[in-house]
């Protein structure tokens, strides 16, 4: 009897663990593979390949995100550390994106990789568009990816995967940094590759900013104590967060130009598939225009007036901020755990100054 029991327990334990097993060996995976060459002699050479395979037993459908290496759009989806404690420079593109759960759910072909089982795909990177290196100095540098990855489930639902990676050194020498950017100064808006239909939408968005900015400074200069509008975008109420949300938004108006005298680019150049547009935070006043853009409302929610106070408290004059969440759940997320972030948050602003519903 007592050998039948172990016998029974025994087997149960097998079967469970050849279960998981299973379960283990169909989940979905992956890895990246980053190369190069070993040593770049001015950093407008440095070009790095990506690689990414599929290593699961499934086919994956990947959201091309703004921190995924599958796009070559400039952002910020490399880590890297050099042979000092200073790390290189962000000088690529801030983005105002739809958001995974948003483009996994509706999302049009370009915003997705497709990539069988055992099936590799290899992007190439050009590095000096992203970042200087002015500041870490000359030495061995080490490329790698965060191998954060979002695929698309039976559902429509954005599904997060962590790839294996495997980084790639190199020596870089000679120059470090890419030509600096130059702002132009205009008394008016102007257009590069943009229709008539286009510049009208244009300047009816710029004016629709101009107006949620002004509510935006009207509400936070008579608000001194805590509302709901205030805590849902940018968490517990503290007095100094109220005024540095109001001096960023007022930047707006006093280094921002209020929007007009900006250059707005309708080319889609760099453009990150679902994604509203984009701006590099040292080049004040130029906007690329991306395809969400287009279809977004005039105003309210992820708007193109609201699109405009997003990218315009990218720029380096007014508030600098980042891209830390996107879409608004995850806007609300982040004022709750971490407010003094949502105060740095693009997002935070727009959804802030778009105010819809009212709060």
């Amino acid at each position: 009897m007592l050998i039948t029991l172990i016998h029974s327990t025994t087997l149960r334990v097998a079967l469970a663990s050849l279960v998981l097993g299973l379960v283990a060996s169909a989940a979905p995976a992956l890895s990246v593979t980053i190369s190069g060459p070993d040593v770049v002699s001015d950093v407008k050479n440095l070009r790095l390949k990506v690689t990414v395979t599929n290593t699961g037993q499934e086919a994956l459908k990947l959201i091309n995100e703004p921190g995924s290496p599958l796009i070559t759009s400039p952002t910020d989806s490399f880590l890297i550390t050099g042979p000092t404690k200073v790390n290189p420079t962000f000088a690529g593109i801030s983005v105002k994106y739809a958001g995974v759960d948003m483009v996994a759910a509706n999302g049009s072909s370009n915003t997705f990789t497709m990539l069988d089982v055992g099936k590799s795909i290899t992007v190439t990177h050009n590095l000096s568009k992203r970042y200087n290196f002015k500041d870490s100095g000359p030495g061995k540098y080490t490329f790698d990816t965060a191998g954060l990855f979002y695929y698309v489930d039976n559902d429509k639902r954005a599904v997060s995967i962590k790839a294996a990676t495997k980084s790639h050194q190199l020596v870089l020498q000679g120059k470090l940094s890419a030509p600096n950017r130059r702002s132009v100064e205009r008394k008016f808006a102007t257009f590069d590759n943009c229709t008539a239909v286009e510049q009208t939408d244009i300047n009816s968005a710029v004016t629709n900013a101009r107006a949620y900015v002004a509510d935006a400074i009207t509400f936070l200069t008579a608000h001194t104590n805590t509302t709901t509008r205030m805590t849902t975008w940018f968490g517990v109420f503290r007095e100094h967060r109220r005024l540095f949300v109001l001096s960023n938004f007022n930047s707006l108006t006093t280094r921002g130009d209020e929007f007009s005298g900006w250059n707005y680019d309708c080319s889609q150049q760099d453009c990150v598939p679902g994604s509203y547009a984009h701006v590099h935070h040292l080049d004040f006043a130029e906007v690329h225009l991306c395809e969400r853009f287009w279809t977004a409302p005039a105003t309210g929610t992820d708007s193109k007036a609201g699109t405009l106070v997003h990218e315009g408290t990218h720029f380096a004059v007014t508030a600098n901020t980042e891209d830390l969440a996107n879409g608004k759940p995850d806007c609300v997320d982040l004022a709750k755990r971490r407010p003094g972030k949502a105060a740095r948050n693009a997002d935070s602003y727009q959804y802030f100054a778009e105010n819809n519903p009212p709060l």
